[in-house]
């Protein structure tokens, strides 16, 4: 007999289905929808003498288009707002460009940029042991640590 009762519990369970509501239930709830639903149509059926149906729905109408008229305004005033601001970095680039190109034509001599490579041939060798080859002015870290930088290969 025990072995009978380890397979029964190794058998999986059925969900029960939950009870169903009697008769008499059912017919309470339908009769409370129907009730409810009489008491909507009662409840409309007396706006009109109350409320001008049409006048409320042109009413509503009109505020929608008020209110999507006032959105594209909003919306057309921050796209304008924003070409204003591109418009000002984009002048600002230009005068600092025009700058640029004024302080070439006085210095032509001024480089457009310091390629590393020719960059140690204008620094004299005095100063090239102490700054970095980088040489924006900032002094070789490794150096000033007290280590050795190994040098160029020859």
């Amino acid at each position: 007999m025990p072995a009978l009762k380890k397979q029964s519990a190794l058998r999986p369970r059925r969900r029960r289905r939950p009870a169903m509501p009697g008769r008499w239930q059912s017919l309470v709830m339908a009769l409370a929808w129907m009730a409810a639903g009489l008491g909507l149509i009662f409840g409309l059926s007396q706006l009109p003498s109350r409320l001008d149906t049409l006048l409320f729905f042109s009413t509503a109408l009109g505020n929608i288009s008020v209110g999507l008229v006032h959105l594209g305004l909003g919306i057309i005033q921050t796209l304008g707002a924003l070409v204003l601001i591109g418009l000002v970095v984009a002048s600002l680039i230009l005068l600092l460009g025009g700058l640029v190109r004024i302080a070439r034509l006085i210095n032509p001599e001024m480089p457009i940029s310091y390629p590393a490579k020719k960059l140690n041939k204008i620094i004299s060798p005095k100063i090239s042991n102490r700054v970095s080859s980088n040489s924006f002015g900032i002094e070789n870290p490794v150096k000033s640590w007290g280590f050795q930088r190994p040098g160029p290969r020859e």
